[in-house]
């Protein structure tokens, strides 16, 4: 059954920054090729960290210099806040990005899953779990705490699975009928693909209104020749 059709992928060359948008891509068990091929590691904290601990990162974009595959992650071109750009290949690119996040920080390519150590958790921010949970998902006192026994077990224990710089799973995907209802629901707000940092948008057949895309929960869906 054709549920749509694809308007836009991306991919996001570095943890938590801006993206770019491909015209093809290769699927695999770590979702798109080269999604999330780079990452900046906290040296304070001893672990890989995005923008929920790092925020400036959100005002910086990333772009590929060559194209990645499965067995490499090329190098990157970040454009900085104020229009300024920085290579990963450069010797000085982490002390620039330490003085752009405010703390000591270092960029890193993809490990192999091996590498555990890489993927580590680092000591928390807040000595109380709960509050330092509250923190990471900008919860206020009097709001519950997320549902997280869905998630893989392992992000307990390390940032990302390791092999990976995901936050939990390695594809996302998006409508363009939620993004509708969206700003139906809050006409006051904008609500750009961006913000949402999806791998793919999706045009679903005409008259589907709504969360569609919670509807193929636990079912097969085939983009292109990848099967999702």
């Amino acid at each position: 059954m054709r549920v749509g059709i694809v308007k836009q992928i991306w991919r996001y060359p570095v943890k938590s920054m801006g993206g770019e948008t491909v015209q093809d891509c290769q699927v695999g068990k770590r979702g798109l090729g080269g999604d999330r091929g780079w990452a900046l590691r906290d040296e304070t904290a001893g672990e890989i960290r995005g923008a929920r601990k790092l925020p400036k990162l959100l005002e910086c974009t990333a772009r590929y210099l060559d194209a990645p595959s499965e067995e490499t992650v090329p190098p990157v071109e970040i454009t900085l806040p104020g229009g300024g750009k920085i290579r990963s290949d450069q010797a000085d690119v982490s002390a620039r990005l330490s003085e752009l996040v405010g703390r000591p920080v270092t960029l890193w390519p993809l490990q192999p899953e091996t590498d555990l150590d890489h993927y580590r958790r680092g000591k928390p921010d807040d000595a109380d779990p709960v509050r330092d949970l509250r923190a990471a998902f900008g919860l206020l006192e009097d709001e519950p705490l997320p549902d997280l026994s869905g998630l893989p077990q392992e992000i307990f224990q390390f940032t990302s699975p390791p092999g990976t710089y995901f936050d939990a799973y390695p594809l996302h995907l998006i409508t363009t009928a939620s993004l509708q209802h969206l700003s139906q629901q809050r006409p006051e707000s904008q609500f750009d693909i961006r913000r949402f940092r999806p791998n793919f948008l999706i045009e679903p057949v005409e008259g589907a209104t709504g969360f569609v895309e919670l509807e193929w929960c636990g079912r097969t869906l085939r983009i292109g020749g990848a099967t999702v």
